[in-house]
């Protein structure tokens, strides 16, 4: 079975992806991720842009941005995805960070279920 494991912060990946060799890799260091480690390298150039600032928004945004790209690519049969809280500590609900992070969640998840059922055989 193919799986792939993407967080954003480091720390939570080295607990889920401990002595795994598939795919895994979090936002907060995926431009250091190797073959070796991660099962995947050049992470930035297959999402198609850098590693955003680990405390930002786009950080959990990068985690979808991969899980998207990775649903279109890799398929992997099972892919757990895991966002940071920044912007409920950040934001109130209404507040219009709050509100533009949740409308981009909810694009990429779109984005996600597309890739997945374009790729049914």
């Amino acid at each position: 079975m193919k799986t792939a494991v993407v967080t954003a912060k480091d720390k939570l990946l080295k607990v889920l992806a401990y002595e795994m060799e598939e795919i895994n890799f979090s936002s907060e260091y995926a431009g250091r991720a190797t073959l070796k480690e991660n099962g995947i390298e050049n992470v930035e150039k297959l999402i198609g842009r850098s590693t955003p600032d680990q405390y930002s928004a786009d950080l959990s945004l990068f985690v979808f941005d991969a899980g998207v790209k990775l649903m279109s690519t890799v398929r992997p049969d099972l892919m757990y995805l895991s966002t940071s809280d920044y912007v409920q500590h950040k934001h109130a609900p209404g507040e219009p960070e709050a509100d533009a992070y949740h409308h981009a969640v909810d694009k990429a998840v779109g984005g996600a279920d597309r890739s997945r059922r374009d790729g049914r055989d």
